[in-house]
């Protein structure tokens, strides 16, 4: 067996069945063998960088990773642009490609590591013929965890020699983030209970994680109703609480409805400026902003509450908070007035009564949500017990009269 043929071997045994780009020298022989002998399919491209927006586009859309293939040189210069857009949407995409023939100025030599840290990419190279399988099993589970792109080199070189038909044997999966801080878990609970108007927006990490039943199993028990970015449109499709897109293309009730809202729950979202019109629309509003990636936090715009980790387990962990109070949610308070309903909005609340006994966290919302935390925690419970912790609305009858808007100004 030559290593092209362990190559096209391990693509199709590790779930790889489909191929986007276009042939050459450096790819010919592995493409090949992947159609003819492993039932694969290979997508022809006009350009380059078109076989790479559509393995971006085939990852969005499917969740797998998207594979691209190109040869030597000006292939992969053609690439760049496609590269850096599928680096900054966080595209699981992998794009293969290989060094010329070690000859003396061969004229399609390229450097292909500068390349891929231009674009932002990850960058591997094959440097035993008989690691090609682990290479490539490694590069497609990274990639999976991830989310960030990577160039994989496969030298031309490398492809004729002969190698053990052994199969590669599958990485395992990077670990998936444990279970959220509790702390951070009740420091958002807190906010959202003591919030008048919440509303929580799902990002496309929200879609990739699986988070929908969970984003609205919280939203109906805390009332709030739902939105989403641009590119996760759709995902609370025919829902009652469904308010739509949040940000420059929001609808006339939505932009009406985010004007009241005071607290808001980001899951996989990377509040960009298309999202955020330029952040004005987070103006007065406590964020709460949960992703799987550190570098996520405060990019495009300030954060209130950070919480690193899987869009679905925070959201899980938030609903399974509450179920522990054994009580109604949040407290509400109805307006006196025949409320209003609008598509999304299950019910109209308002701030609790200015005749209502002042709070000891101050006069400012959101107030720092670990001192709202432990005024919950200290309230007496109608026994005269205190509330112990991870029951943050057990037993809680009162509203606590936060004005309806914090004093953020950004």
């Amino acid at each position: 067996m030559k290593t092209y043929q362990l190559a096209a071997k391990a693509l199709s045994e590790f779930g790889v069945g489909t191929v986007f780009g276009l042939m050459g020298d450096a790819n010919l022989a592995y493409l090949g063998d992947f159609v003819e002998n492993h039932g694969g399919e290979f997508v022809a491209a006009v350009a380059e960088g078109g076989a790479v927006s559509m393995a971006d586009g085939y990852a969005r859309m499917t969740g797998r990773v998207g594979v691209a293939s190109v040869t030597h040189g000006p292939a992969v210069t053609n690439c760049t642009t496609s590269l850096v857009e599928a680096v900054r949407s966080r595209s699981a995409v992998l794009l293969l490609t290989g060094g010329t023939p070690d000859v003396r100025d061969h004229f399609q030599d390229f450097d292909l590591e500068g390349f891929a840290r231009l674009t932002g990419a990850e960058y591997r190279r094959v440097r035993r013929a008989e690691a090609v399988g682990a290479n490539i099993a490694e590069a497609l589970a990274r990639v999976a965890a991830t989310r960030v792109p990577l160039v994989l080199d496969l030298p031309y070189d490398l492809l004729e020699v002969a190698v053990t038909g052994e199969s590669p044997r599958a990485v395992p999966p990077l670990p998936v983030p444990g279970v959220p801080d509790p702390d951070l878990v009740d420091d958002a609970l807190a906010a959202l209970l003591g919030s008048a108007r919440p509303v929580i927006l799902a990002g496309r990490g929200a879609v990739a994680s699986g988070a929908r039943d969970d984003i609205l199993r919280l939203a109906r028990a805390i009332d709030a109703p739902v939105m989403t970015t641009l590119l996760a449109k759709d995902l609370f499709a025919g829902e009652p609480e469904n308010l739509g897109v949040h940000g420059s293309l929001s609808h006339a009730v939505a932009i009406e409805e985010l004007g009241r809202v005071d607290c808001m729950l980001v899951v996989g979202a990377a509040l960009s400026s298309f999202t955020t019109d330029n952040t004005a629309l987070l103006a007065g509003k406590f964020v709460i902003q949960v992703d799987d990636r550190s570098g996520a936090f405060g990019r495009f715009a300030p954060v209130d509450l950070p919480i690193p980790g899987d869009a679905a387990g925070v959201v899980r962990a938030l609903c399974e908070r509450l179920a522990e109070a054994e009580s109604p949610a949040r407290p509400v308070v109805v307006s006196r007035s025949s409320p209003k309903r609008c598509k999304g909005s299950r019910r109209r609340v308002t701030a609790a009564s200015p005749a209502a006994e002042p709070s000891t966290c101050g006069t400012r919302w959101p107030a720092s949500p670990s001192c709202f935390r432990r005024e919950l925690r200290s309230s007496p419970t109608s026994d005269g017990s205190r509330l112990r912790r991870g029951s943050i609305c057990r037993s809680i009858r009162v509203v606590l009269p936060f004005p309806a808007h914090s004093a953020r100004s950004d």
